[in-house]
C-alpha cells in the first residue's frame, strides 16, 4: 500500500520543531532520534515514537487528558491509520499545525509523556547470510 507524500511545508515544520526540541533535550539515552515510520518522518525518545507525520497531517502521542482536551476543542481528532484507531494518538488540525508556538508546546508535552515511558528494547540485528 502506498501512501500520499507529506507536503514540503509540513516536512519543514517537523524538522524545525525536532531541531529545537533536540537542542533543548538532554543528550544520552533519552535523546531524540528521527527516523521513518510507515515511510514518513517520525520522532522517537527511548526508542518510543512521540510525534510524526502521516500523509498530510502531524500526529502526537499524548496522555488521555491532553488528547481529550485537543479533540474536544476541535484542534485534533483521534488518529486512524489503515482503518485502526491508534489509542494514544491524535491527528492535529491544520490550524494547530500553523500555530507553531502552540504546536511546539504540544510537541513538548508529547515528548515529556513518551520520555516517561520505559525504553523500548532494541531489536536484535539480523545476521546477514
Amino acid at each position: 500500500m502506498e501512501f500520499a507524500k507529506s507536503p514540503p511545508a509540513l516536512l519543514a515544520t517537523l524538522a524545525r520543531l525536532a531541531a529545537s526540541r533536540a537542542a533543548g533535550h538532554a543528550v544520552g539515552p533519552g535523546s531524540i532520534e528521527q527516523r521513518k515510520m510507515f515511510g514518513y518522518p517520525a520522532l522517537f525518545v527511548n526508542r518510543n515514537m512521540f510525534a510524526g507525520l502521516f500523509a498530510d497531517t502531524m500526529v502526537l502521542r499524548l496522555p488521555d487528558i491532553d488528547r481529550r482536551d485537543l479533540v474536544e476543542s476541535g484542534q485534533a481528532a483521534p488518529f486512524v491509520a489503515m482503518g485502526r484507531t491508534m489509542r494514544e494518538w491524535v491527528a492535529l488540525a491544520p490550524a494547530l499545525i500553523a500555530a507553531e508556538a502552540e504546536l511546539a508546546e504540544w510537541l513538548g508535552k508529547a515528548l515529556a509523556h513518551t520520555a516517561a515511558m520505559p525504553p523500548k528494547p532494541a531489536k536484535a540485528k539480523r545476521a546477514r547470510e
